[in-house]
């Protein structure tokens, strides 16, 4: 038998045993909670570089379509936000401007004239167009530096078109309100340089051969788990349930023939003829 000491020494076992169990089961709901942690920040990361990258390539696609700069539309942008306009709205003006720089580089009069009444040079000393950009940004210097709202606005339309009210709503006056809106979106906002463009190209690019990739993994593990089988399987669960339906109603009204009978000759008597009531 054992003896006191042993009796002690086992229960100290038993009691350490249990602590060790209790001290498992904490460490497992730790790491459990560790996991679920890790996992929402990182879903939180994915979230933010992905609305990063929207923005930043909605800039350089825009750059794309009109020849200038992102850093330009990007404080385009903050401006038009500011005076609680979109972006799209810009987009609109933008439009028209770059139909008019095609008019000049068509040699149309009217495009060339439009710019020529502003001013503005469209072409360096060596007869090179100018870049867009940079035509725009004189552009816009011209137009706000006019005192008489009235030319202003019939100079605009003949370059930006009829949406040329939308630039000034966003800009609002003076000369310098487009380069102010500029350093601002550099200094603080999103950035839009080429590596910044890069990293956003290829973070596009990663994120759809990703989804393009899930898809296929899916079908790979459908495949394996016998899911290629499932078509046959709801035909035939299909083909029993119209089955089914043929033969229920069928079933049903045989079954319901004696209480439809019943309520029939209850009805009979109840209107006062006994005796085909019975015979019911």
């Amino acid at each position: 038998s054992l003896g006191l000491e042993d009796k002690v020494g086992s229960i100290e076992i038993g009691k350490n045993a249990d602590k060790a169990s209790v001290s498992a089961a904490g460490l497992g709901k730790a790491f459990a909670a560790v996991g679920v942690a890790a996992l929402a920040a990182g879903a939180a990361v994915f979230k933010i570089a992905k609305i990063v990258s929207d923005a930043r390539n909605q800039l350089v696609d825009a750059s794309k379509r009109t020849g200038i700069a992102a850093s330009t539309l990007n404080g385009l942008k903050l401006a038009a936000e500011s005076s609680g306009q979109s972006f799209q709205n810009m987009d609109r003006v933008l439009r028209g401007f770059t139909t008019k720089l095609a008019g000049v580089q068509r040699g149309t009069a009217e495009s060339v004239e439009a710019f020529e009444a502003l001013g503005v040079k469209t072409h360096d000393v060596d007869g090179n167009m100018r870049s867009a950009d940079a035509i725009f940004k004189d552009t816009v210097s011209s137009l706000q530096s006019m005192g008489n709202e009235t030319e202003r606005n019939a100079a605009a339309i003949n370059v930006f078109g009829a949406n040329a009210g939308r630039l000034f709503q966003a800009l609002g006056t003076g000369e310098e309100a487009l380069k102010r809106h500029i350093e601002f979106a550099e200094k603080y906002g999103i950035k839009t340089g080429p590596e910044a463009a890069k990293a956003s190209a290829q973070w596009q690019a990663a994120t759809a051969r990703f989804s393009n990739v899930i898809p296929g993994i899916m079908d790979q593990l459908a495949g394996k788990a016998g899911f290629g089988a499932l078509p046959a399987v709801i035909n035939t669960i299909t083909g029993a349930v119209l089955g089914m339906a043929e033969v229920v109603p069928a079933v049903l009204g045989t079954l319901l023939k004696p209480f439809t009978r019943v309520g029939e000759a209850l009805a009979l008597m109840q209107g006062g003829d006994m005796v085909a009531g019975i015979k019911k």
